[in-house]
Parts: C-alpha cells; structure tokens; sequence
C-alpha cells in the first residue's frame, strides 16, 4: 500500500489496490482506444507524407517531399501569412480577454449578462462565422452599405478591403471574435 493513499478494491488475492491505481485500471481501456486512434492516425500520415504508400505503388520512405515543399514560394508565403494571422489575432485576443476577465471579476452584478454575450460566439461554428464575416466585411456587404446609408463613405466601393486584403485583417477580425470568449472565460 503506498503510505497516504485510500484504498478503494481488492484484488483477486483479496489485497486493497489504492484508489488512484483503481482509476487508472478503469481509464485504461478508454485511453488506449484514445491514444490508439489519435496516434495512429498521426503515425499513418507521417508515414504517407515520407512516400510510404503501399497501395499506390509508392513503399520507399523519402523526405523529398518536403524538400520540395519548402522550395515552394507560394508554400513559404502561405506559411508566413498563417503564422502573422495567428499571431496577431491570438495577441489582440489575448489582450481584450484579459480587460474583460479583470472587468468580469469587477462588476460582480453585471457578470452574468456579459458572460452571457461572451457565451453566444461559442455555439456559432467557425464555418458560419468566417460566410458571415464575408457578408459583413465584404465591399458590398452590410458595412459597407451602412456606411453609405450614414453618409461615410460616398460609394460601397470606397470602403476599405478586409476581404482578401494582403494583411489579413477580416481574418484576424473573425478570429479574435473567435477566441476572445474563450481565453476570457478560460
């Protein structure tokens, strides 16, 4: 018996297991399957990205691949694109959740309603946020249109590009709407 611990169950020569012994024989089964599928599917697509292909005719392992991909400028620029989207949207996202969860823990009377608002982004799934953002952000989208209708802008066409811009802003915009809920939350 390890000093400390409870016991929980007995084994079969009538010995007491310790309780966390108890949870991890019960957990086994459900973490192998788990760790078996995850895992696997890892392991078979490494091996499928070094060439190993049996049913293709592909069964030698080779880094080519890969080499050829990091040739590629259109891969490197795609690349450098994701990383500065995900990182300015997880810093912008970073530093609003933090004034919200410092604001959540202030205005103990109000909490409930903004945790509320924080909680509708997440039911929304990330497909319908990004078409929707497109028709929001879009040059004939509702922005812009609203900007018409106030007298801002004089055509739809003279609002800014954040769809397909070469910054990434409508995207960085959906995904700090994204991940702010979650990080203030967390």
């Amino acid at each position: 018996m390890i000093p400390g611990s409870t016991t929980a169950n007995a084994d079969a020569r009538g010995r007491r297991m310790p309780r966390r012994l108890t949870g991890l024989i019960l957990l086994a089964p459900a973490l192998a399957v788990t760790v078996g599928l995850f895992g696997g599917g890892l392991f078979l697509g490494l091996l499928q990205s070094l060439g190993h292909l049996p049913a293709a005719g592909f069964d030698t392992l080779t880094t080519a691949h890969f080499a050829n991909l990091f040739r590629d400028p259109g891969f490197l620029r795609s690349l450098a694109l994701t990383t500065y989207i995900a990182a300015t949207a997880t810093v912008i996202a970073s530093l609003i959740s933090v004034g919200l969860a410092l604001m959540l823990a202030t205005l103990k009377r109000h909490s409930r309603l903004l945790t509320f608002i924080l909680q509708i982004p997440l039911t929304v799934p990330h497909l319908v946020v990004a078409v929707a953002m497109i028709f929001l952000l879009a040059p004939a989208g509702l922005f812009a249109r609203m900007a018409v209708a106030a007298g801002l802008i004089e055509s739809a066409g003279a609002f800014p590009l954040l769809v397909n811009d070469p910054w990434g802003i409508g995207m960085i915009l959906t995904y700090v709407w994204k991940e702010v809920p979650f990080i203030t939350l967390m």
